[in-house]
């Protein structure tokens, strides 16, 4: 007997089931990640009730004017230097300190003259270069003058500048004067400072760059992040907490975009001075709290480098810094030029005074 086919029964798709492995998976993955979520806005809420790691939003190129400042001019190369030719004094409860800049906004008592017929020492570096607090016939720049034979120093450094900052210093201002030797004091927050585009204390813009396939490129307007980005880094204090955990990792190791930008920088230091075949010494200038700095000892040595860590000098800093400023006093402006001197001269013996 043939079926009628009108009458067979009708074919009906049923849906093929996950393994149940893998459905296992599925549930264990969203409890997990449901976990850490919660984990998360956990920990958030404690740190807001501390009233710790408040978030503090990088600010991108172009997000700020530059403010009016009575003492210092913007700068289109390195972000700011003094304001030519003026005169200040800055007075808190530890010091009372006056400030001259000469025709080229630099802390100095005399202009640069590149056919100055002594040795020429270009100093760049931060406001413990500069020498915050301290009037400039005690800062060091002005007593490694003293301690070296027909030497003269030109003190370029800058309050509040950055590693990239510092750099640029050397590449359009120190180098152009074909300077004998360069001395580079380095101040751990100058590191941090570099992935800033913006200077609050100061009001001033300033260049900051990013690596782009291992290569520095300056950054610019386009650069800046996207929206959940820049909601999730001013709204999360976790967010911050992860930032200084990279910081701190890389102060011991070479890990991280905080390490690997300033040592990009380092090396331009490094190679800018070499094409014109000029010397150059790196000082690393601790806080108060004389923190080693394991990861740029270890930069310095791996590049054989002239380097001098301050760390290494004495065992009892605490009378050579202002308790409350936290900047070298003028006992530390002498500790700094005597050490200075000594690893110049060490390098150098033609920098010995003469008998």
């Amino acid at each position: 007997m043939t079926q009628n086919p009108s009458h067979s029964k009708p074919v009906v798709d049923t849906p093929t089931r996950l393994p149940s492995r893998f459905r296992r998976w599925v549930r264990r993955g969203a409890a997990s990640l449901i976990a850490v979520l919660l984990t998360l806005v956990l920990l958030e809420v404690i740190f807001a009730v501390a009233g710790v790691f408040k978030p503090q939003p990088r600010v991108w190129v172009g997000d700020r004017e530059n403010r009016e400042s009575r003492n210092f001019i913007a700068d289109e190369q390195i972000g700011w230097r003094g304001r030519p030719g003026h005169q200040f004094t800055y007075n808190t409860q530890e010091f009372k300190c006056a400030y001259r800049f000469n025709a080229g906004g630099f802390r100095a008592p005399a202009e640069f003259d590149p056919d100055d017929s002594r040795r020429t020492i270009a100093l760049v570096g931060d406001s413990f270069t500069f020498a915050t607090g301290v009037n400039y016939e005690a800062c060091y720049a002005a007593g490694l003058e003293k301690r070296l034979d027909n030497a003269v120093v030109w003190n370029m450094a800058m309050p509040g500048f950055a590693i990239d900052q510092v750099w640029l210093t050397v590449r359009h201002y120190a180098l152009p004067l074909n300077p004998d030797l360069v001395v580079v004091g380095l101040f751990a927050g100058d590191f941090s400072r570099s992935l800033e585009a913006y200077r609050k204390l100061e009001g001033f813009n300033k260049p900051t760059f990013h690596l782009v396939d291992g290569t520095l490129q300056r950054r610019g307007p386009d650069d800046r992040p996207g929206t959940l980005f820049r909601f999730v880094e001013a709204r999360t204090r976790i967010w911050q907490l992860g930032r200084r955990a990279m910081a701190g990792a890389g102060y011991r190791w070479p890990v991280g975009q905080w390490w690997h930008l300033n040592a990009a920088i380092l090396d331009k230091i490094r190679l800018d001075c070499a094409a014109q075949d000029t010397p150059v010494l790196f000082v690393y200038l601790p806080s108060k709290h004389w923190r080693p700095f394991p990861t740029l000892a270890a930069y310095m040595n791996d590049a054989e480098a002239n380097y001098l860590d301050l760390t290494q000098t004495t065992d009892n800093p605490q009378p050579l810094y202002y308790p409350m400023d936290g900047h070298p006093n003028p006992q530390g402006h002498q500790h700094i030029a005597q050490e200075i001197a000594r690893a110049v001269i060490k390098t150098w013996p033609a920098y010995a005074p003469r008998e």
